[in-house]
């Protein structure tokens, strides 16, 4: 979305995405380093994912600072908990992609520190922080439900209906002027999300059981904190509620995917520096020698199982076919591509008419017929060459197999 708009190269996407994130966040610095004249696309992608690694990074110093607030006496116990969270595999892995989440973590932990100092103006500074995040993604409105169940039990009650009010309007000017500027209609994005999520109950990615994010606890954090965190459950209230009334959100909704829980992840890495604490306790009165060596071994295995889990798998492969396929200086009249935007769509492919096949549409007769025209290059995945429909149809239409990419798993066909 940032780049499109920066060089002139709109490509299609998903409409429901919120444009505060990219305009906002991303855009800006890409913008400046274009202005002084940095025209290369994987650098202004790497100055994208700069700006989010710069901006999640302090979300570790922001889990620190509410830590230092809820054991006062014991800094150690603070610098821990920003250990585990600087540690934790979704914190490494997301710190430095190009996805809003991390973003948006940094302003929950701000709202949540805020809402700690009950005074009668910081919960204003909540409210703001948590428009911003909301914004970012919808899904983080989960954590306005957390917010307001926290005032409310702490018997806040006009600054709960004042929260509900700033968070609404601040979210909703960030929102309405984004979408008109980039959908050139506000809220668009917000009423796509609506539609597609709630209304159609679709699911780019497949549905899960309520229970789906207990199970998968391996896929989110490790057992070692999961277990501690549920033993420092019913002592730090404020963190058990902005843990368990987004988990219960999410259960909710029918998708169900690991990243969706980057911004609860602090909270569990609280909750589990104060089960450790009760925990060493214990041991102290219980006297159970065994105790401190199960803690250390069960902590150091779950580092261990992060650590394996610190990069997210990507692949560059098809981007760097993308600029590898016209070196010779040859250019179709088009290139008809399996899934364009695998290989940046315009950004990186030459100034030429792209046609977007559909990989379920290749297998129907008449579809790829219908798509190519004199001098178009045909880009088709390998697996879908698998299918004879595929495969027939292209020599059919008089073509031959002209490259074999591995990496990329890419076949190029001309005629």
């Amino acid at each position: 979305m940032s780049l499109g708009l920066l060089l002139h190269q709109p490509w299609p996407i998903w409409d429901l995405r919120s444009a505060v994130f990219p305009l906002g966040v991303v855009f800006p610095a890409q913008y400046i380093a274009h202005q002084v004249g940095v025209r290369d696309v994987g650098t202004l992608v790497f100055i994208g994912r700069l700006v989010v690694a710069v901006l999640s990074t302090v979300s570790i110093w922001l889990v620190w600072l509410v830590g230092r607030r809820l054991w006062p006496d014991a800094a150690g116990l603070a610098i821990l908990a920003a250990g585990f969270f600087a540690t934790a595999k979704l914190t490494v892995a997301f710190g430095s992609s190009e996805l809003p989440r991390p973003v948006a973590t940094v302003f929950v932990l701000a709202a949540f520190a805020a809402l700690q100092r009950r005074d009668d103006t910081s919960w204003r500074w909540a409210a703001v922080a948590l428009a911003f995040a909301a914004s970012l993604r919808f899904s983080e409105a989960m954590f306005v439900a957390a917010a307001l169940t926290q005032l409310v039990l702490e018997r806040r009650y006009r600054q709960a209906a004042g929260l509900i009010l700033i968070t609404a309007v601040i979210a909703a000017m960030l929102l309405g002027v984004a979408d008109a500027a980039y959908w050139g209609e506000a809220f668009h994005s917000l009423r796509a999300a609506f539609d597609f999520t709630v209304v159609q109950r679709l699911s780019s990615r497949g549905f899960g059981p309520p229970w789906w994010y207990l199970v998968s606890v391996g896929q989110w954090s490790t057992l070692p904190l999961a277990i501690l965190a549920g033993v420092g459950l019913r002592h730090q209230r404020s963190c058990a509620i902005w843990v368990v009334v987004p988990l219960c959100a999410l259960s909710v909704l029918p998708h169900k995917e690991a990243r969706y829980m980057i911004p609860v992840v602090p909270f569990v890495c609280l909750l589990a520096v104060e089960g450790l604490r009760r925990s060493i306790q214990f041991d102290a009165a219980a006297r159970r020698d065994w105790l401190p060596a199960a803690l250390v071994c069960g902590l150091s295995l779950g580092l261990i199982h992060d650590v394996a889990h610190y990069r997210l798998p990507r692949s560059n492969a098809e981007v760097q076919l993308a600029r590898t396929l016209f070196e010779r200086g040859e250019t179709p009249a088009a290139l008809a591509v399996e899934q364009a935007w695998r290989m940046g769509g315009h950004l990186y492919l030459p100034p030429v008419p792209i046609v977007d096949l559909d990989p379920v549409m290749m297998r129907r007769d008449g579809y790829l017929a219908a798509k190519l025209t004199t001098g178009t290059w045909v880009l088709v995945d390998r697996r879908s060459l698998s299918t004879v429909q595929v495969r027939e149809a292209l020599i059919g239409a008089g073509y031959h197999e002209a490259r074999n990419d591995t990496d990329s798993g890419y076949v190029l066909w001309r005629p």
